[in-house]
């Protein structure tokens, strides 16, 4: 089967510009060929942990003012070096156009999509913006940050075990309803984000708890960060002797309230107007997909009613089961099989099948 693209690349440390045209008229061979950039949409995949904000990935600051406060600021830089790309490659100005990321990315896109929309309408290059991708979100922290049924269901921690972490859920809930952000992601952190966590020193898993399948880090994660600090690969990419920062927890900081606030709404508005396709990976133990789709079926937008009815279907590629999707307008919802956060790290295939899915709508 073939696929024109031009690589389909996705990690959990950098953002790619891909195009693809996912013609199904064409996969008869296993050779992958670069399509034209007039007929390939063009995907700009952000992650919340590369290059955007400042501060991560290759991008760096010498000065507190360098630094983006929030996602508004965050926003506006990105709209600025799309236009200055677009400026540059204008052949790249005429196909669709597609903001996709992962995890916080859920909280940045829709403030990127209003940037984008007031750019648009303030005569400045026009950005043919379509739809959207959105991966393992974490967007309505009141109803995602609750793990403990889920760890204790697939045997990762025993009933006592899980009375720990419901005390500290219980109280992260607490924090959440009387606006007190900063407490909130402080309880956070001691659940779920490195370096010592419940979750680690319950399950024994260490590092960036991706796949409840893996107690490490994945050898290609780590070998693709030293590939990205090698000196010969800098002087391809043309960013100095800047080290690549896979996490930046002065930027996350900056974050932080914004993060525990987020209650899905600015997603929500976006649904009736753009393509937009979510998923989350089947075995991530953080952001677990039962309460992703409680968040989603949370969203208050013209389809919600028909949503919750639509009967959930199987999504195969080729013979293999994929995952399972809801679909109403515009809106796709689907939990991928045998994946954690980064899918496309776990099933490349299934990954961009998905992508064509997306284009086509």
């Amino acid at each position: 089967m073939q696929h024109k693209a031009i690589n389909l690349l996705s990690t959990s440390t950098i953002k790619f510009i891909l195009a693809f045209d996912p013609d199904k008229k064409q996969h008869e061979s296993d050779t992958l060929t670069l399509e034209t950039p007039d007929k390939a949409p063009v995907i700009m995949w952000l992650n919340e942990v590369a290059d955007t904000p400042v501060g991560t990935g290759f991008s760096f600051t010498d000065k507190e003012g360098g630094y983006a406060e929030n996602s508004e600021d965050d926003a506006t830089e990105v709209f600025e070096a799309l236009q200055q790309m677009f400026t540059l490659f204008p052949e790249y100005q005429v196909p669709d156009f597609y903001f996709a990321g992962d995890v916080l990315s859920a909280n940045h896109i829709p403030r990127m999509v209003k940037r984008v929309e007031a750019g648009n309408k303030e005569g400045k290059l026009k950005i043919n913006l379509k739809g959207l991708l959105v991966g393992s979100p974490f967007m309505n922290m009141r109803i995602q940050a609750l793990f403990s049924d889920s760890w204790y269901n697939i045997g990762l921690i025993d009933e006592e075990q899980k009375k720990e972490v419901e005390a500290v859920e219980n109280k992260v809930q607490t924090l959440i309803d009387e606006k007190k952000w900063e407490e909130a992601h402080a309880e956070i952190f001691k659940l779920i984000i490195v370096p010592v966590t419940l979750y680690s020193k319950f399950t024994g898993h260490a590092g960036m708890q991706l796949n409840y399948l893996n107690a490490t880090v994945p050898r290609a994660m780590k070998n693709f960060a030293k590939f990205l600090n090698d000196k010969e690969v800098h002087n391809y990419l043309h960013v100095g002797l800047h080290k690549f920062e896979i996490f930046n927890f002065k930027v996350h900081d900056k974050f932080n309230p914004e993060i525990m606030a987020s209650d899905g709404k600015a997603m929500e508005k976006l649904l009736d107007n753009y393509k937009v396709l979510m998923y989350s990976g089947q075995m991530d133990p953080i952001i677990v997909h039962s309460q992703v789709t409680k968040a989603v079926e949370a969203f208050e937008w013209s389809g919600a009613a028909e949503l919750k009815k639509t009967p959930r279907k199987i999504w195969k590629v080729g013979d293999d089961v994929a995952g399972y999707v809801k679909s109403v307008g515009k809106f796709h919802h689907m939990t991928l099989r045998k994946t954690g956060r980064y899918a496309a790290m776990d099933q490349p295939e299934w990954v961009f099948e998905m992508l064509c899915r997306l284009k086509r709508g």
